[in-house]
């Protein structure tokens, strides 16, 4: 008979397995499969067309429009009947009639703004850093997505009407089409037009010459009748595709922060056309890798979360007859956001992770800045993560180790003492006597699944990673790795993976008899089946841990911790050597 301790060791090491295991296959088929209204999330549209240039305006002209409509603040629906120049069944301007209303544009360093004088609202927003696809690198990916009859983005509403027919007119002597600012200058148009209800509006709209907040100041020559507080809005097209069933971090959703906590909600989730969000310092919405977020810069507003079909609507308060907010609208990067302030890092969501993946995030940015390669960056971190961890690796080889090596006295202990109760003192007993731990080999390893998670984490939802090259064929490491050989796409870096863990498990001292042992060698095969879809960055982290664990224990098994130190030091420059010889001839 086997030894309860045996039994114990051998059950701790395959709950380790089967933890990774569960939570991979939870995140990646389960959740997005078995959990459509979390996962399987339309998710905001990479895809656009549009690129900055700039097309003939026509002149500016103040005053309002001589029809309008009105619009209720507090729901999504736009009363009244269709007018000149109105989209079929909204009460908002074609988009025919934006286009004869002229436009002018801000470019700066990072954005580029193009808004429209019929209504003052935004009808492109650009990532000067950020394209659409790979292969499109001539085309800015676009932030704002529109489709008649939704309204653009940055509207104004007040006492049941809105600026969506206001065709306003600049302010001041800069009339050109296109103000261009950089580095540290700052640029403000100032926008000026007639309500339908004969209240003067200004909208002055600024922005820095280098990052993506854009500051918004509306003031009004009366309140509303009604006393109600007027509100800006912030619209966003969602798509009809679906996010990857293997990465459910891609969810389009909603954050907002109440200078405590930030609370979400994915748009799936949304089972009625209104989210009210009480007071909050400012509200988002993301998608994995960008996010807009409508910020309230002095004090806590009043804001909600209105819902037509697709097109769904972020609305703040301000006061009665003024009001000031800030646009960020930009990269998910942990580092830019916490630039931003008012704690926009939290638009990131970390899960249970954040305590880890945050700071892994961090070094790799740190890596990034050192050497130039997101690749070669994640190589660099993997290393160093390895490097802390050795202590608990050594640590975990030399109690299997001492498990193996125990295993003649374990089997002559049984053979000879029949009385299970009296077997498992005796084991117990030369357990101590030899000061071996049964469960010693699996509990540094449980110790290091929150790391391995949150790198998992930090990898998945990287914004640097997207359309980052490393080398030879991998061009992107946000996307999964594939060598093209005519039509056909060979994951090497993922054989490459499932091999060394398969050698790996191999050469990892067991106590397990030589059946469990070959059951065990199928957990590669199930890794690779997983990750063959993963981000290339996350295969990329795999493959080089796998590598530096082989080496470092062969090295304890033939020399113990003096040699495992130094292979595994010596095998760290050799990796990060090959790889960078390898970015250096692609």
């Amino acid at each position: 008979m086997e030894s309860t301790a045996q039994n114990n060791h051998r059950k701790a090491f395959a709950l380790f397995a089967v933890l990774i295991l569960a939570i991979l296959y939870k995140q990646s088929v389960w959740d997005p499969f078995f959990l459509p209204s979390r996962t399987r999330t339309p998710a905001v549209s990479d895809q656009s067309t549009q690129t900055a240039s700039v097309p003939a305006s026509a002149p500016a002209t103040s005053g309002s429009s001589p029809t309008s409509q009105s619009a209720s603040i507090e729901t999504s629906a736009e009363p009244g009947a269709p007018v000149v120049g109105a989209a079929a069944n909204s009460g908002m301007p074609t988009d025919a009639a934006i286009e004869r209303g002229g436009f002018i544009t801000l470019a700066t360093d990072d954005i580029v703004l193009r808004i429209s004088l019929l209504g003052g609202r935004i009808s492109e927003y650009l990532m000067v850093n950020y394209f659409e696809s790979l292969s499109d690198s001539a085309n800015m990916l676009n932030l704002v997505h529109h489709q008649e009859p939704e309204p653009l983005p940055l509207g104004v509403y007040s006492g049941g009407v809105n600026d969506a027919f206001v065709q306003y007119s600049i302010v001041g002597d800069n009339l050109n089409e296109v103000v261009t600012i950089e580095g540290d200058e700052q640029a403000q148009i100032v926008l000026s037009g007639l309500l339908p209800d004969g209240r003067t509006i200004t909208k002055a709209i600024s922005v820095s010459g280098q990052g993506y907040m854009v500051d918004v100041q509306v003031e009004l020559s009366a309140p509303a009748a009604d006393g109600s507080k007027l509100q800006v809005e912030w619209t966003k097209l969602i798509s009809e595709e679906e996010s990857s069933l293997l990465d459910p971090y891609n969810v389009t959703g909603f954050t907002w922060y109440d200078d405590q906590k930030a609370n979400r909600k994915p748009v799936a989730e949304m089972e009625t056309d209104s989210l009210p969000l009480g007071e909050v310092r400012w509200a988002s919405v993301s998608n994995k890798y960008f996010t807009t977020s409508l910020i309230s810069p002095d004090s806590k507003s009043q804001a909600r979360v209105l819902k037509n079909e697709r097109d769904y609507k972020m609305r703040m308060a301000g006061s009665a007859s003024d009001g000031t907010f800030r646009v960020f609208a930009g990269p998910k990067s942990l580092e830019i956001l916490e630039n931003a302030g008012y704690e926009l890092d939290r638009n990131i969501d970390f899960g249970w992770t954040g305590f880890v993946a945050a700071p892994l995030l961090s070094l790799l940015h740190f890596f990034y800045n050192l050497i130039g390669n997101y690749g070669l960056a994640i190589v660099l971190l993997t290393i160093l993560v390895k490097l802390v961890l050795y202590p608990l690796n050594a640590a975990s080889f030399k109690q299997m180790r001492a498990m193996q090596d125990l295993q003649p006295e374990v089997k002559r202990l049984r053979e000879t003492v029949k009385d299970k109760q009296q077997q498992q003192l005796e084991l117990m007993a030369l357990y101590k006597k030899r000061n071996v731990n049964p469960l010693g080999g699996c509990l540094p390893m449980l110790v290091q699944m929150p790391i391995f998670i949150g790198l998992y984490v930090a990898l998945l939802l990287a914004v640097e990673l997207r359309h980052a090259p490393f080398a030879l064929w991998v061009h992107d490491l946000s996307v999964k790795e594939r060598l093209m050989v005519g039509d056909i796409g060979i994951p090497v870096m993922v054989i490459l993976m499932v091999i060394s863990m398969l050698v790996q498990q191999w050469t990892t001292p067991s106590s397990a008899d030589p059946a469990q042992k070959k059951m065990m060698m199928v957990m590669p095969l199930v890794f690779g089946f997983i990750f063959v879809n993963f981000p290339a960055g996350l295969t990329l982290y795999w493959l080089t841990n796998n590598l530096l664990s082989i080496a470092q224990q062969q090295a304890l098994y033939k020399g113990g911790s003096s040699l495992s130190i130094k292979v595994t030091l010596a095998t760290s420059v050799a990796l990060f050597g090959f790889f960078s010889l390898l970015v250096a001839i692609s």
